[in-house]
């Protein structure tokens, strides 16, 4: 999950320990709007991923690094509660 609602992470994107310029740990797969959420949401391929819920990955670009959350891959309505309603 991007830290900041409006900001849009370009897919290709190195994910890298603290944004230093260190080997990558992964990459951006997409990023898109969530209309149910009101923000964009990326998708990720990050090293031991699983194993890092919570934690804050960096994303690297040219001019910024960008904190993201590491969240489950299902993190909206988990359950299926609203799914259900």
């Amino acid at each position: 999950m991007i830290a900041e609602p409006d900001q849009q992470i370009p897919e290709g994107a190195p994910l890298t320990p603290q944004g230093d310029r260190k080997p990558t740990e992964g990459l951006v797969t997409a990023c898109v709007w969530s209309v149910v959420q009101e923000r964009w949401v990326g998708l990720a391929l990050l090293e031991n991923g699983h194993s890092r819920h919570g934690e804050t990955a960096h994303v690297r670009l040219q001019s910024q690094t960008i904190p993201v959350r590491i969240t489950p891959p299902i993190h909206y309505d988990a359950k299926g509660e609203r799914l259900r309603s």
